[in-house]
């Protein structure tokens, strides 16, 4: 019994003695307090770290309806929320935490790792906050329909070690018969590109789905890569060749060609690159220019191609253009 309130006593001491030395370090004691309220999350780490990762609202102006009023959306955002916000705690308080925590947790070890930072941050080192499912959903406005992509939660995601394709969940049709989450996908990395690199999409797939208004198409990302502003994308284009078919023979089938033939994608630094335009040529030599405008140029243009030739159903030859690179002009 002597033991016992000898230690109490001392953890009183040590308390009047660290508040006074300490006071400022103890405003990180009440995110101590969001964690033991979730005790029944049995320690789950990952579980409790998403708490602070929470949306929030973000409203955005879409268009107009039929009233000539704005249309504003609630389409939401993801923030960390237990950011170091927490207000002072008092030694009453300190108390009456360390009631509501586990009795065989010592009051002097705890204050210490706290003092050392010994606690959650919002999310995981290598870990951002994302959203982890996202709504669209339809709005009519006086110049159509819009499709809005509206943050349903948010939660702590880890990053890829290198720039890659990341999960995204869409639900489209939400509410209809036609309900369906797809993976459209987003590029990532927790390690920066190269300079003036970022992590980009390369290559896109088209998805059809049925929707109640017929078939729409979702795009979804198959691959990232680092690149700069301006760079070459990945864009398929299915040909029918019958150049290999007899005209002869009526069971023969077209061979079915896909070339990549790719896009152009992204922006240039204004500053950077002019674009001259003639006005005026010379009408004895129309390739002398005899006066010109300059202007700047944010433009992400095709500099190479390489052209594929292919015959169609009436024996006539032809040619796709696919751009194999891209640059600022």
């Amino acid at each position: 019994m002597f033991s016992v309130l000898f230690k109490l006593a001392l953890t009183s001491l040590f308390l009047d003695i660290t508040f006074c030395q300490h006071s400022k370090h103890m405003q990180k004691l009440l995110r101590h307090r969001v964690i033991t309220d979730f005790d029944e999350m049995e320690g789950d780490e990952e579980q409790i770290r998403n708490i602070c990762c929470k949306r929030m609202m973000h409203n955005l102006i879409i268009g107009k309806g039929a009233n000539g009023e704005d249309i504003e959306v609630d389409v939401g955002t993801c923030r960390k929320g237990c950011a170091k916000k927490a207000s002072k705690i008092k030694k009453r308080e300190f108390e009456a935490l360390l009631k509501e925590t586990d009795p065989k947790i010592n009051p002097i070890e705890l204050f210490l790792s706290l003092q050392k930072g010994d606690i959650f941050d919002s999310c995981f080192p290598g870990s951002t906050c994302n959203p982890s499912f996202t709504k669209i959903e339809r709005y009519y406005t006086v110049d159509g329909s819009v499709d809005v992509p509206v943050i349903e939660s948010c939660q702590c995601k880890r990053m890829l070690s290198e720039c890659g394709v990341a999960e995204k969940l869409d639900l489209y049709f939400s509410g209809t018969p036609f309900e369906r989450l797809i993976n459209v996908g987003t590029c990532q990395a927790d390690t920066l590109c190269s300079e003036d690199a970022t992590c980009v999409p390369t290559k896109n797939a088209t998805l059809a789905i049925e929707g109640p208004n017929g078939i729409q198409c979702v795009e979804t990302i198959e691959e990232c890569s680092c690149h700069p502003s301006c760079y070459r994308a990945s864009k398929l284009e299915n040909i029918y060749d019958y150049s290999n078919i007899d005209n002869d023979s009526e069971e023969a089938e077209p061979e079915l060609m896909t070339i990549d033939i790719g896009v152009c994608v992204g922006t240039c630094n204004s500053t950077n690159y002019k674009v001259r335009k003639c006005i005026l040529r010379d009408p004895e030599n129309p390739k002398r220019c005899l006066s010109s405008l300059t202007h700047r140029s944010t433009m992400c243009y095709p500099t190479t191609f390489k052209t594929h030739y292919y015959m169609d159903k009436h024996g006539n030859t032809k040619s796709v253009l696919a751009i194999k690179h891209c640059s600022c002009k």
